[in-house]
């Protein structure tokens, strides 16, 4: 394993694997739910979401997909408590398509007004599932309780009404502040 820190504070964790012909390239921000305010709720899910809808580059949802899915990429993201990651595996020849997307999804978001309502629909369906999950929802309750008042006792998802009332404006400025080079760690593991 080999660790870089970049003059702006990045850091990269190389994890060379000669044993495969793929590699995986996941990006993290030390930020998640527990850094919110009530108000905002749920936006670094809702960020996370909002990576995967179009670059300047990449319009749209299809356009993303369609460049991985010809490679036979693997990709995905996922928020927690107090990080959120992005991530592609893929043949090692297509690694710098990995690195390129990863960069383009992770500065170059639209975040296109239109988009962002639609997706607080599918947010709110995903909250409504999980409500509907005893185990998920079973779990959400004692966390409720083991950390009542505390930002670590609600749901990663937010609430129906935070959701609701994200805006571009908040998404963008709560990007800002959380997704910057100190606050980032780049992880490179495989051929």
């Amino acid at each position: 394993m080999q660790k870089h820190i970049f003059k702006n504070g990045t850091r990269v964790i190389l994890t060379p694997t000669k044993d495969t012909k793929a590699v995986t390239v996941l990006v993290l921000y030390g930020v998640g739910s527990r850094y919110e305010s009530e108000d905002i709720a749920g936006i670094s899910h809702f960020l996370e979401h909002m990576m995967f809808k179009g670059t300047t580059r990449r319009p749209n949802t299809l356009a993303l997909s369609k460049e991985l899915d010809q490679v036979g990429a693997q990709f995905n993201a996922f928020t927690a408590k107090d990080h959120t990651g992005y991530w592609i595996k893929v043949n090692s020849e297509y690694l710098e398509l990995a690195l390129d997307m990863l960069s383009d999804m992770l500065h170059y978001s639209k975040f296109d007004k239109e988009e962002l309502e639609r997706e607080k629909g599918t947010i709110i369906e995903e909250i409504n599932m999980y409500e509907d999950t005893p185990m998920r929802q079973v779990e959400n309750l004692l966390e409720e309780v083991v950390f009542k008042g505390n930002t670590l006792g609600r749901d990663i998802a937010g609430s129906k009404k935070s959701v609701k009332n994200t805006t571009r404006e908040k998404m963008v400025d709560y990007l800002k502040k959380h997704y910057t080079p100190l606050n980032c760690v780049i992880s490179v593991a495989g051929n």
